[in-house]
């Protein structure tokens, strides 16, 4: 989080809480999970799917965090009691990991699981350059332990700089030039697709 970002978050409380309403209204299902619960029930009659996060970063102390870890378990069990089609995504700073990477795997690995008893899935959003070392170790740590119900939520040069050369091709070639069809990111002939295909078919099962 740059300097700028860090003082906008210490100016926000100062904020009138309309004013700060009416900024996220457009971009933020509500200010409670009982809010997010009735967007997604809106949304998913229409055949969209939906992502719940727990909003909250930078946190500072070991309790913040637990509170977030505990905030995660209420959203997994509204989202298997009402039958929602929705996941949720994590962000690391919001799980400790200003506060070490341990308390971070901890806490991550708790949410995962917690996620997986319901059959759930977590998705951990790329926050700024300076977790993204941490963000990718902590991912590749949990898949190695088995957790096949965590992904990544990669910016497209960390996709190019970091996956599979099949598969940034592939990305690179389905968004840059050309009129692939009418649906965006539309596979052109010429790619590895079997590759792709085998490397996702462990998540797909």
């Amino acid at each position: 989080m740059s300097l700028l970002d860090r003082a906008i978050v210490r100016l926000l409380p100062a904020v009138p809480r309309r004013v700060v309403r009416r900024l996220w209204a457009p971009y933020i299902a509500g200010a409670t999970l009982a809010d997010a619960v009735r967007t997604v029930e809106r949304l998913n009659p229409g055949g969209k799917l939906a992502t719940i996060d727990v909003l909250g970063e930078e946190i500072t102390r070991g309790e913040e965090a637990a509170a977030i870890v505990a905030e995660y378990e209420d959203v997994f069990t509204e989202i298997e009691q009402r039958g929602l089609e929705a996941n949720v995504s994590v962000k690391l700073t919001a799980l400790g990991l200003g506060l070490g990477y341990d308390v971070c795997r901890a806490n991550l690995e708790h949410v995962v699981a917690h996620a997986a008893a319901s059959g759930n899935f977590v998705r951990i959003d790329m926050e700024d350059s300076s977790t993204t070392d941490d963000t990718l170790a902590l991912y590749r740590e949990l898949r190695d332990a088995g957790h096949d119900n965590v992904g990544v939520v990669l910016q497209a040069s960390l996709l190019v700089r970091h996956a599979p050369s099949y598969v940034s091709d592939a990305f690179c070639a389905s968004r840059l030039g050309g009129d692939w069809g009418i649906a965006f990111g539309t596979l052109p002939r010429g790619l590895d697709l079997r590759a792709i295909v085998d490397r996702a078919a462990p998540v797909l099962r």
